[in-house]
């Protein structure tokens, strides 16, 4: 489980105030639900497009 990809992503969404919201549900998803990879791959795909829009 990669808890450093979770670290930057977390500090991404806070520190980023344009996130949209679906960014915090998948986060929560994923911390509470830690060993669902369905919402991995929507945190994952936040993260990326975030970095090509900048």
């Amino acid at each position: 489980y990669n808890y450093r990809f979770l670290i930057v992503t977390l500090l991404w969404t806070i520190l980023d105030k344009s996130a949209p919201p679906i960014d915090i549900y998948c986060l929560i998803k994923l911390l509470c639900l830690q060993n669902n990879w369905n919402a991995y791959p929507c945190v994952e795909a936040s993260f990326y497009n975030h970095i090509t829009d900048e």
